[in-house]
């Protein structure tokens, strides 16, 4: 599938921006020559169109629900072992995983402790993924500067700061709910 060369815009839809692609409209952008990028947590659609591909990170199970349990508790507190058991607007962990992988579309998945361990891999590998030129060189982001662009969902603690978070009893839970696609992963 041709791409668009290194000076073509690429365009790019937000979160929450999934509603307005309609069927029609997401045949057409697939066949686009540009690359439109939808950032989402969103599940899978049911059916995809030619030139569809999607890049998933995963993320271990701890802190992804450390962290979804840090953003649910700006909004409305919710206990560690709700977040643990799926009950949770995007459900559980291995739930949302196991429907990806039955993605109607190629599927390139990143382990998000890959890609913080080494960004220039990562985006030479993303980048022949979509069929785009490599860049010479890449600018990584330091998790300080996640920190400090969002320091409430970002605390600094480094990748194991869920730990911190969670009793033995709920790492424990996190791990008999989801070691199966955990080690796969």
């Amino acid at each position: 599938r041709p791409r668009a060369g290194p000076d073509a815009r690429q365009l790019l839809l937000r979160h929450g921006g999934l509603k307005a692609l309609t069927p029609d409209l997401r045949q057409r952008l697939a066949a686009d020559p540009r690359l439109l990028f939808v950032k989402t947590h969103e599940l899978p659609p049911e059916t995809a169109f030619p030139g569809e591909v999607a890049l998933q990170f995963v993320r271990h199970p701890g802190p992804t629900i450390v962290s979804y349990w840090r953003l649910m508790n700006l909004k409305k507190p919710i206990p560690h072992d709700g977040a643990i058991a799926g009950r949770a607007m995007f459900g559980s962990w291995t739930a949302y995983h196991d429907t990806w992988e039955r993605a109607p579309m190629p599927v390139m998945r990143q382990r998000y402790e890959d890609v913080l361990a080494d960004q220039d891999a990562a985006i030479r590998t993303m980048a022949d993924f979509l069929g785009l030129p490599t860049p010479w060189r890449t600018r990584p982001m330091p998790i300080s500067a996640a920190t400090s662009r969002n320091p409430t969902r970002n605390p600094g603690e480094g990748l194991d700061g869920w730990r911190h978070r969670t009793t033995l009893a709920q790492r424990r839970q996190i791990w008999r709910r989801h070691r199966s696609l955990a080690y796969r992963y």
